[in-house]
């Protein structure tokens, strides 16, 4: 999607692949947890925080809305216990990785995440690769977005909304190396010939739970195009929309292609949104976060649960989008939202001895 303070992804798995011609010219062209009205079950269990006055009762509804979406994501997001003395030595592998890159960091204690200097941890991220080193990457990238949402705790307003953000965005890049290296070990896609670079951190790979990158279809097209000078092609991502659209209309909602053409069209709505001023695209940006709770509806009701994690990251990336339009309250509890969708996505992909720093809250430094 759209691009700000770092590089991120901005397409879903793909469907089969379509001969739309519009679609080959772009291919050419290239506290608590956050404030939830109901608390989380499960991976991200914490107090509720009661929610200020919304605007409207439209938006209230939809707030509450999405948080019983968030609910249930969460209540299903938990990391399975480990099975078998194999999956046990990964375990332990990943404890003892994870405790030796904390102290190298220096940030060995849960306080030091939520008071220490984060420089060194900075320094650490900005001197990796996920080509070179992907998990090592990816557990940086978990550190500082606990760190950040711990510091946010301690916060208000505008510096509170902004700890959130870069925490959603590098639990962002954390979901995505994490599942593109599952599917890469499942055979789903191959590294050696797109490269993590390509993949990941250029922005031309994908947050799926599906592997878009070989893939020729609208998402992954639209990312290529919008991988080039920001503001350009816009009358095609409107064709893009439309035609998203009609794919979705026309496929079964249990169905891989309304999943794909659902969060294709997410994406595709948040880019064009984010270019379109005043009302125009504001209502883009809503659309982008209505048919994705659709999807996380049809995800609960059990189609295509595995894709539930790139959903709730376009979620994400669609409520930062509308936040920047919305007044100072109503705007810090969208960012709330954005981050609670990244945090349960990162659990469904996150080793289990790295899931406590996603789960961590200020009240466990007290």
């Amino acid at each position: 999607m759209t691009r700000r303070s770092h590089r991120r992804a901005s397409c879903f798995g793909g469907s089969q692949a379509m001969s739309d011609p519009m679609v080959i010219e772009i291919a050419g062209s290239s506290q608590h947890l956050p404030s939830v009205s109901v608390p989380i079950q499960g991976a991200l269990a914490s107090a509720s925080v009661d929610i200020l006055p919304a605007e409207s009762p439209a938006e209230l509804d939809e707030l509450a809305q999405l948080d019983e979406q968030l609910q249930i994501a969460a209540g299903d997001s938990g990391t399975p216990p480990s099975a078998g003395h194999r999956a046990e030595a990964a375990d332990l592998r990943f404890k003892a990785f994870t405790l030796d890159l904390l102290k190298s960091v220096r940030l060995p204690t849960l306080r030091a995440l939520g008071t220490a200097s984060l420089e060194p941890l900075r320094a650490a991220i900005a001197a990796i690769t996920e080509e070179r080193d992907a998990e090592r990457c990816a557990a940086c990238h978990i550190i500082l977005g606990g760190a950040l949402r711990l510091r946010s705790e301690r916060k208000q307003g505008y510096q509170r909304a902004q700890l959130l953000i870069e925490a959603t965005r590098a639990f962002d890049t954390a979901y995505g190396i994490y599942a593109t290296l599952r599917h890469a070990a499942a055979g789903e896609v191959d590294l050696r010939e797109v490269g993590m670079a390509d993949a990941i951190t250029r922005g031309v790979g994908c947050r799926p739970a599906a592997p878009c990158i070989g893939e020729r279809d609208g998402t992954m097209l639209v990312a290529r195009a919008v991988a080039g000078p920001a503001g350009t092609n816009s009358h095609l991502l409107e064709r893009a929309v439309a035609y998203l659209r009609l794919t979705r209309a026309g496929a079964e909602m249990q169905s891989w292609a309304w999943v794909s053409s659902t969060n294709n069209l997410a994406c595709a709505l948040t880019l064009l949104g984010n270019r379109t001023p005043a009302a125009a695209g504001s209502a883009m940006l809503t659309e982008a976060a209505q048919v994705l709770r659709e999807a996380l509806n049809a995800h609960a009701a059990g189609y295509r649960r595995e894709e539930r994690g790139s959903t709730l990251i376009n979620l994400a990336e669609a409520l930062l989008s509308m936040a920047e339009r919305e007044t100072p309250d109503l705007r810090t509890r969208k960012i709330e939202r954005a981050f609670t969708a990244s945090s349960v996505a990162l659990l469904s992909v996150v080793p289990p001895a790295l899931a406590w720093l996603v789960r961590a809250a200020r009240r466990e430094l007290e």
